[in-house]
């Protein structure tokens, strides 16, 4: 969990007791994004705005504007696909807009 929400992780102590470490070489640490992250508030310079891969802000996007948005989402499998058990959790193309919220593709 601490890796999807790294808010989480708010104290040094809670960094090292979930080991909040590099995944990849060349990736920064939480440390160290934490460390730009306050020089960046501390500046009087404009923070970057990059959209991340996440697909929360997508989907709140298509549902607020009513442009369609593409995903794979985690649904409960009723009858999507025929070899899975019924009411397991399945991925599937998705499609969010402000007409009908998500629906599966």
């Amino acid at each position: 969990m601490s890796e999807y929400v790294p808010y989480f992780q708010k104290s040094p102590e809670l960094i090292a007791k979930f080991k909040a470490i590099n995944r990849r070489p060349g990736q920064k640490t939480r440390l160290q994004e934490d460390e730009e992250l306050r020089a960046q508030i501390d500046s009087i310079e404009n923070i970057p705005l990059v959209h991340s891969s996440e697909y929360g802000s997508i989907i709140i996007n298509a549902i607020e504007t009513g442009r369609p948005a593409r995903f794979n989402g985690n649904v409960k499998n009723n009858g999507l696909i025929t070899n899975l058990p019924q009411g397991c959790c399945v991925e599937v193309p998705c499609l969010a807009d402000r007409k009908e919220s998500i629906r599966v593709m």
